[in-house]
């Protein structure tokens, strides 16, 4: 298959309907027409070139779009980079992919990289700055995966932010990206008539493919607007204000959310502020989301559908959808997906599976060609997928009983004034949490509340609050909106032990009929 099969759907709807309203950016609006001829005229600058690998760091905007697809057409690698890599992390993409060719807008970023020469140019309203690494500062590893005729169909390396901090090259098919795109335009319904409001950075592959790839071959219309223009501060902050004017202004009918953004919308209407939306369709990812919030939040008009996925898996495995939605589950696998459940739990699944880890080993599936994903499940007889937690995070408590984390964190967070969550209390008596809350929140209330909802070995006996929010910036949370256990710990490790600690030799004083 051609690395560009994805461009020439699009081309299809150019010609069927070049007048057709493509892209919107901040100030130019772009017809299908004009996107396929910028795509044609960057593809053949791009082709020239004697490199394969380019990355991309960009705010969300036409000239991202077209930057991707112009690559693709070039049979071109793309490398996006998140905006929320720390420098060393940053640091470690340009080496490990071996950058060569870079398109920004803030060269600023690399200011520490020695020895490099730009050229600028203008596309779709930026000004982009094409910086050329001259020397070799970005050495190949010796690894299987270094050349591009080991890459196979390799379109895309996108990087996931790595549960240990220090982010993974997932190398991204063509054909894997041709059937995620053909299978959720099928689920979703998307057409012409459609309009997606990306909400979410083009840099995460949800966004990408879910959003950008899937509008766009199916004639519809994407809004693509900086973060800071959303609402968006960082990866953990939200303007409420500014999001929601967009989406009232905007008018979308589609577009893809994570949790924080649905408890968002799910509080204003609780307290009496009108949301105005045309949407029928958004899709809540990244992260687990509560049941009792999905079910708030369909209550209240919001067609919020949660799914599942992962960057090794193309960015969607599952999904629920308006005429197949099972609350509290992800819903069922696309059609081109197979799951299975392993003995201990874990989810397997097979179809639209990555081409191996840029640098490392490729050997990660069984000889079934099947990718154990980490996280534990169960498929009931219709086929709905519902999650348990991850498999590295369960916690056993000192009698036994499994937890799974993330369960208990979705619940908290549901809590007004409860902001981020991280459980712990592996190998003890009961679960601690360590919180971020709003000045004034009562948390003892609030866990009294989420413990009043769960059985007993899942009960919250403990928290703390923490110092600081969790943030992609102290290395506490991920930019796919999930604590980092082991930095939290680091942080907050001796306090959790220390209420232990208090807490059981109390008890213990108390069993022997102490007084304390």
């Amino acid at each position: 298959m051609c690395k560009h099969a994805i461009v020439e759907q699009v081309r299809q709807v150019a010609e069927q309907s070049p007048d057709s309203v493509a892209l919107i950016g901040t100030a130019k609006t772009f017809t299908y027409q004009q996107l396929i001829e910028l795509i044609d005229s960057y593809r053949e600058r791009f082709r020239v070139l004697p490199v394969e690998r380019f990355a991309i760091d960009l705010e969300n905007g036409p000239a991202w779009a077209v930057i991707d697809l112009a690559l693709m057409a070039a049979n071109k690698i793309s490398i996006p980079v998140p905006a929320f890599f720390s420098q060393q992390q940053l640091n470690h993409l340009l080496k490990d992919a071996a950058v060569e060719w870079l398109l920004t807008t803030t060269p600023e970023r690399y200011a520490e990289c020695e020895g490099i020469s730009t050229e600028s140019f203008e596309l779709c309203g930026e000004h982009i700055q094409l910086i050329h690494f001259k020397r070799a500062v970005h050495l190949l590893n010796a690894s299987p995966l270094t050349d591009l005729d080991d890459l196979g169909d390799t379109v895309k390396i996108t990087y996931t932010s790595g549960t240990t901090g220090e982010p993974k090259g997932v190398c991204v098919g063509a054909k894997a990206i041709v059937d995620v795109v053909r299978s959720i335009a099928l689920r979703t319904a998307v057409t012409a008539d459609d309009r997606h409001l990306s909400v979410l950075p083009l840099t995460t592959l949800l966004e990408n493919v879910g959003g950008l790839y899937v509008s766009l071959v199916s004639g519809a219309t994407v809004v693509l607007l900086p973060q800071n223009q959303i609402g968006l501060r960082g990866a953990s902050g939200i303007d409420t204000a500014q999001f929601i004017q967009q989406f009232e202004r905007q008018q979308p009918t589609t577009t893809i959310l994570i949790p924080q953004m649905v408890q968002l919308l799910v509080t204003l209407a609780d307290l009496g502020t009108e949301v105005r939306h045309t949407l029928r369709f958004a899709a809540v990812g990244g992260a687990p989301i509560s049941e009792t919030l999905l079910q708030c939040a369909l209550e209240l008009g919001f067609p919020i559908y949660e799914g599942y996925g992962l960057s090794e898996s193309t960015s969607v495995v599952a999904f629920n959808a308006p005429n197949e939605n099972r609350v509290g589950s992800v819903g069922r696998p696309l059609p081109h997906i197979e799951l299975k459940i392993a003995e201990d739990g874990e989810v397997w699944v097979r179809g639209s599976l990555f081409n191996g880890y840029l640098g490392g080993d490729a050997t990660v599936l069984d000889e079934s060609g099947y990718l154990p994903t980490g996280d534990l499940g169960t498929l009931d007889d219709a086929g709905f997928l519902t999650l348990k937690g991850r498999k590295k995070s369960l916690l056993t408590t000192a009698y036994g009983r499994n937890v799974a984390p993330e369960w208990v964190e979705r619940e908290l967070v549901v809590q007004p004034g409860i902001l981020q969550a991280a459980l712990f209390g592996n190998g003890k008596p009961s679960n601690l949490a360590v919180v971020v809350a709003t000045a004034g929140t009562d948390v003892a209330q609030r866990v009294a509340e989420v413990n009043r909802s769960l059985p007993d070995y899942a009960q919250v006996g403990g928290w703390i609050l923490a110092d600081e929010a969790f943030t992609t910036g102290n290395g506490q949370w991920t930019g796919t909106a999930r604590p980092r256990r082991a930095a939290i710990w680091a942080q907050y490790g001796a306090r959790i032990e220390a209420h232990y600690q208090s807490k059981y030799k109390i008890e213990s004083k108390r069993t022997h009929g102490e007084v304390v």
